[in-house]
């Protein structure tokens, strides 16, 4: 599913923040600057030391299609370096572009992948650009179909691709993992990168009898689809949003190592029918289904940090309101559906005794960041709703229709906050997550 977010290095903002594994009191944060993208931005941002740089895009506006490439100077404003008018790449059949990405090891190298206009019939474009002088470097490159995110692996050695696939009848689009071996990279140059090669990996040989799916009656791994990346110590860490897991990739054997589904955990919901006030007071089995995850070391493991966002498709087939689904009768006698019965929920999970009724309501997404063992894929931690969170931050507008002052909206009583993007940092000897894009 497209989706917007917003990935920014901790010194440029913070919508919320925890601290992972700890309880601690919130970190103190002060505003620096904004900067308003051209129109149609801005998908996932990339970000580079060098030069305290910023990439964001612009997609589908009266702007066109494009990257802008933005500064951040001493005083913690930014502004605007260089455009990238990338409208007559492909004839101009470009869907939308969804990712960009600038090397840690600041060569100079940037990426922005396309989503082709046909993209069920066209494979997705990895662009290569160089950020320092704004100029587009070589002949664009072929990945997977639908790229929803570009990433570079933390040691600059590869570019990574999670190519979404999203199933379309009758074609053959797959999720999948692109890569690019960038080693050879010395700074970026039309010559610097000739030469450069794509190799895609779907998930046809792989087990996946325990994740889930949403397209029944196809080859699984026609439904797997890949949400966002990222490369950690020869390896990268791949969210697999609809089907509520993780995959893990080994970059130097080029071979998937493991798909772990992730369960569902139990969270208190604000979700009331009324939606006049956070009474939070129902328990209710939730996938996390996450979208923007973090990977990093502590205490010896290796981790994952995930924004628990859930995602249900476009076309509302796997989704129903609580009181209309087929609940078991002794469910439904236990709910109070007069009060929570807006609350979205899946019509393809939580039939337990598989016989035809709802025993298990499962909504999409768990309002919460979680943290799970990267090698196992059990869960280690996991925040709880934020609601709360968000209610203390402003209780005059929360829940109420943007722009609207006066009027709450339509859709906080169907799901309530969907963390989305997710970066983590060291402040002090704590390791906090920053997220942002939580809608409520």
């Amino acid at each position: 599913m497209r989706c917007m977010k917003t990935i920014l290095p901790p010194l440029l903002t913070a919508v919320a923040s925890a601290s992972l594994l700890t309880t601690s009191p919130a970190a103190s944060l002060r505003f620096l600057s904004q900067f308003q993208p051209k129109d149609g931005g801005a998908e996932i941002v990339g970000f580079t030391p060098d030069g305290h740089r910023l990439a964001t895009m612009f997609s589908g506006g009266k702007d066109g299609n494009g990257v802008q490439i933005l500064k951040l100077d001493g005083n913690g404003v930014l502004a605007e370096e260089h455009v990238l008018d990338l409208g007559k790449l492909f004839d101009g059949k470009i869907l939308t572009l969804s990712s960009v990405a600038l090397d840690p090891l600041g060569r100079g190298l940037g990426a922005v992948v396309a989503v082709p206009t046909e993209n069920s019939k066209v494979q997705g474009k990895l662009v290569l650009f160089d950020y320092r002088s704004g100029t587009l470097l070589g002949e664009t490159l072929d990945v997977g179909s639908h790229p929803d995110c570009v990433r570079f692996s933390e040691d600059g050695q590869h570019l990574l691709v999670a190519n979404e696939g999203e199933y379309v009848k009758d074609s053959s689009a797959p999720g999948s993992l692109s890569l690019v071996d960038i080693s050879g990279v010395k700074e970026a140059s039309a010559e610097g990168v000739k030469g450069l090669t794509v190799q895609t990996y779907d998930f046809k040989d792989q087990d996946l009898a325990k994740i889930r799916v949403n397209e029944p009656g196809v080859p699984r791994y026609e439904a797997v689809e890949p949400e966002y990346v990222v490369g950690l110590d020869g390896r990268a860490y791949v969210t697999l949003q609809e089907n509520n897991a993780i995959a893990v990739f080994d970059l130097r054997a080029k071979r998937w190592i493991a798909v772990h589904s992730l369960g569902t955990i139990a969270q208190t919901v604000d979700a009331n029918s009324q939606d006049k006030k956070a009474e939070i007071r129902y328990k209710i089995s939730g996938m996390p289904m996450p979208d923007t995850l973090a990977v990093f070391h502590q205490d010896g493991k290796v981790l994952i940090a995930t924004a628990n966002e859930g995602d249900a498709r476009p076309d509302d087939f796997d989704r129903i309101a609580l009181a209309a689904a087929k609940l078991a009768p002794e469910v439904a006698a236990s709910l109070p559906l007069n009060e929570i019965g807006s609350l979205e929920i899946s019509k393809l999970d939580g039939d337990t005794d598989q016989d035809g009724d709802i025993d298990v309501p499962t909504m999409f997404g768990t309002r919460s960041l979680s943290v799970w063992d990267a090698a196992t894929g059990k869960l280690v931690a996991d925040t709880g709703s934020l609601e709360t969170v968000l209610l203390e931050q402003d209780k005059t507008l929360h829940n109420i229709e943007e722009g609207n002052p006066g009027k709450f909206d339509k859709r906080s009583a169907k799901k309530s906050p969907e963390p989305e993007a997710l970066t983590i940092g060291r402040l002090g000897q704590r390791l906090w997550a920053w997220n942002g894009r939580m809608a409520s």
